[in-house]
């Protein structure tokens, strides 16, 4: 390089993943001058005034004992069923859930697998009546296992998975009968407080094989409280 000639390197601003503000926000932006202060001043306060605006993600902050104080109301095709959470056993997947009914995740998915006197499950974004939004994905991810010591007996809400513990997504079950082979091995988060009914008549819909001939839908997951 010519001793005599000096160019001052570009500084470039580059959002992280968590501070990227939504399309339409702030963009990425370069300084090409590195001593001009009042356009970094300029920057940062556009990126505090970004943050700020950007809406909190839903019960991100609440401690176990606000998670447990809420409930969730399935409405299905058949009527509802309201779920309790035990948010001291298993904190993340009630912050999980709570954050994917909150967001519409679960709205439109079926039970699509039904096992009489073991489970019925529900919440496969797989079988989901329409894609999800891109806002709504971002609330899908696998969760870290938080296996109890609560039996999985008939009402019991808990997790399903693959063969990787850490496979937990938005895929749960609710017990429709004593069922100790699950105990330790899967999540239980929570447990039906109303509408056993309800679980009764889903549990007894016509099915070829583990899937209902007629389509039982989680039409709203509604959060209360």
């Amino acid at each position: 390089m010519d001793e005599c000639s000096f160019h001052p390197p570009s500084f470039r601003w580059v959002w992280a993943p968590s501070q990227r503000p939504e399309p339409g926000g702030m963009e990425e932006t370069v300084l090409t001058d590195p001593f001009d202060y009042a356009a970094e001043d300029r920057l940062i306060d556009a990126w505090q005034r970004t943050i700020a605006n950007m809406p909190p993600v839903p019960f991100a902050t609440e401690t176990p004992e606000q998670l447990g104080r809420r409930t969730v109301v399935l409405e299905t095709t058949l009527g509802n069923i309201t779920i309790g959470f035990d948010a001291q056993q298993a904190p993340e997947h009630v912050r999980n859930f709570l954050q994917l009914a909150q967001a519409g995740v679960l709205d439109g998915t079926p039970f699509h697998r039904v096992v009489r006197g073991f489970v019925v499950q529900a919440g496969s974004v797989a079988h989901r009546s329409a894609p999800l939004t891109e806002k709504q994905q971002k609330f899908v991810r696998n969760l870290q296992p938080e296996f109890n010591d609560t039996k999985h007996v008939k009402g019991i809400v808990s997790m399903a998975r693959g063969d990787d513990p850490a496979s937990a997504s938005t895929s749960f079950f609710i017990v429709t009968a004593d069922a100790p082979s699950l105990d330790g091995k899967y999540t239980v988060f929570g447990r039906v407080i109303d509408g056993l009914d309800v679980l009764d008549k889903i549990e007894a819909t016509p099915v070829s094989g583990e899937s209902p001939t007629t389509r039982i839908d989680l039409v709203k997951v509604r959060v209360v409280g």
